[in-house]
């Protein structure tokens, strides 16, 4: 996959998401999407990074335990062929729900685009 592609199949989830974080100053209500990559695990050969396999995390932060939102996200993971770690957990501090989803991708090069 691309990050390109990353990017649409996160935004097809229909919440609000960021890459990492959002702005500072401007809070986002929930339920909403934050998504980073965590870390690499690439393949070597010939003593370089041959091939780039991030950890992807999607977080989903919500009010409530959203079943309909996550099913989305997971119908979506499942349909892109990426494999995952679900962790729910409770932020005693902001009063929410954040349900973590964590795979590797591996990242292909951007397509050039053509003018046909």
């Amino acid at each position: 996959m691309t990050v390109k592609q990353i990017a649409a199949m996160v935004a097809d989830f229909g919440l609000p998401n960021a890459y990492h974080h959002f702005d500072e100053g401007n809070p986002t209500a929930p339920p909403y999407i934050r998504w980073y990559f965590n870390g690499i695990d690439d393949m070597y050969a010939d003593n370089i990074n041959f091939q780039s396999i991030p950890e992807l995390r999607i977080e989903l932060y919500t009010d409530y335990k959203d079943f309909e939102n996550e099913n989305t996200i997971e119908t979506a993971l499942k349909t892109a062929g990426i494999a995952y770690d679900k962790i729910d957990s409770y932020i005693d501090s902001e009063q929410m729900y954040c349900t973590t989803y964590a795979g590797d991708v591996v990242i292909t090069e951007e397509e050039e685009e053509t003018n046909g």
